[in-house]
């Protein structure tokens, strides 16, 4: 849900735009971009900022943060039209260019840092009034709740916390602050309902087995987690600690790819997945034909899946079994499985048999990189043993992963488990620079035909 903030700190840098585009036309500052290029001139300077992640969450962005992407947006403005102007004046005009570009570099830094900073600081000011606020639930025990719920009412100023309640594990129930009422309430429901955003957990770390089962709950729901630390965890400096006010917090963070590293993972997957299709298309009408003259049977193999944040899709492939492989029910393939026909394993040695997944990936159900996407059937046995297999949900599946470059295919559940802990190791290091290693890495396993 696009919040409020959102909206209006979008509104204003479109005021700020505008406002940059007077001026620079007013000053006559862009003599050398033309007036009829103004538009362009504009829209390319949005897609900047979206890229750069300026329209998130405002109530969480920091000013000095804010600055530095702001400087960082300039300095891109003067290089792009340094690029420009470097291709299309004349070596005459270059010096009278370069002071132009300068002044506009200048003109959009100043600009922008004003109508941001004083939004922001504005916007603080909210938050620290209370006037806004993040709706804020506390979990666990309530000697430390109650702790931390004073702590909290002693600041001079607001931290956006907006507590509503306590919610008690031993009973699952929830006591809101304000009616003092205790309801009977599960964290899921709990979350919906009241719309949380922020969660404090207030148990000991050294409760593992405790904290790590409420975790794996949390996993699937947007919201920032915050826990209180023991004495362990601060001097054995493993975490990083954020003193909010004199009981510190460890944040949990959700997204750890930037906002405009998925931005660009995104158009890499529309763009180079639509190249496969094209490109190979000859390919895969051979691939096509020779499955028809093998055995008896479609062509595409269609078989649900569970995709990002739990919600089942639809995945393709050429198929390489025999017809009704699991009459008897789901089965797992194996190195020596007799329901592999002979084209089939050939497909599967060179992973050609992946393929038409590139058309999910065209229609946002999965992405080139990313976990390998598993049935119902087996995820259900898999968080049997490990509950933290919902955590792969939160990204997009993909066709490639780490856990099948580093593990291979699984043939049994406790395989699965075993390459979950890559798949873990994927999504906490998620950049553009590992899908590229990994992609290196499939393309390397595809020439020496090691797939399976």
């Amino acid at each position: 849900m696009v919040k409020k903030s959102q909206v209006s700190y979008f509104i204003l840098n479109l005021l700020a735009l505008a406002t940059f585009v007077y001026l620079i036309n007013s000053f006559n500052l862009n003599p050398f971009i033309g007036t009829q290029k103004n538009i362009w001139f504009a829209l390319c300077l949005l897609g900047l900022y979206t890229l750069s992640g300026t329209f998130l969450d405002a109530k969480r962005k920091s000013r000095f943060k804010e600055l530095v992407l702001t400087l960082n947006q300039s300095l891109i403005v003067a290089i792009c039209l340094l690029f420009f102007t470097y291709t299309h004046l004349q070596n005459s005009r270059l010096s009278f260019a370069i002071a132009t570009i300068f002044n506009i570099a200048l003109c959009h830094f100043a600009l922008f840092s004003i109508f941001r900073l004083t939004y922001l600081t504005a916007l603080k000011k909210l938050l620290q009034n209370a006037t806004i606020g993040f709706n804020t639930v506390i979990i666990g025990n309530k000697q430390k709740a109650d702790t931390i719920l004073k702590e909290i009412a002693a600041q001079k100023k607001s931290l956006g916390f907006k507590i509503l309640g306590f919610y008690d594990l031993e009973h699952s129930t929830f006591q809101e602050k304000n009616s003092g009422q205790t309801l009977t309430h599960q964290i899921p429901e709990l979350i919906k309902l009241h719309q949380i955003e922020e969660i404090i957990i207030a148990i000991e770390t050294s409760e593992h087995l405790r904290l790590k089962t409420l975790l794996d709950e949390l996993e699937e729901h947007h919201v920032t987690i915050h826990i209180i630390p023991d004495v362990y965890d601060i001097v054995s400096g493993f975490v990083k600690i954020n003193y909010l006010f004199s009981i510190p917090l460890i944040t949990l963070h959700r997204q750890f790819m930037p906002f405009w590293q998925r931005v660009i993972k995104k158009l890499f997957d529309v763009v180079f997945s639509t190249m496969v299709l094209l490109v190979l298309s000859p390919l895969l009408i051979i691939i096509a034909i020779f499955i028809k003259l093998d055995s008896n049977g479609p062509v595409i193999f269609s078989q649900e899946r569970i995709g990002k944040n739990g919600k089942p899709f639809v995945i393709h492939k050429f198929r390489t079994m025999v017809l009704n492989a699991e009459a008897c029910g789901p089965q797992l393939s194996s190195f020596n499985d007799t329901r592999i026909t002979k084209f089939g394993l050939f497909l599967r040695r060179l992973r050609l048999d992946e393929l038409p997944q590139f058309y999910n990936v065209l229609k946002g159900e999965m992405s080139v990189v990313g976990p390998r996407p598993e049935r119902k059937f087996y995820i259900d046995q898999i968080v049997k043993i490990a509950p933290h297999y919902h955590h792969l949900h939160k990204v997009l599946p993909g066709i490639t992963s780490w856990g099948q470059v580093k593990f291979g295919y699984a043939e049994t559940i406790e395989q699965m488990v075993n390459r979950l802990t890559f798949d873990i190791i994927y999504i906490q290091n998620r950049s553009l620079s590992l899908d590229f290693k990994i992609m290196i890495y499939t393309i390397a396993i595809i020439l020496q035909g090691r797939g399976k």
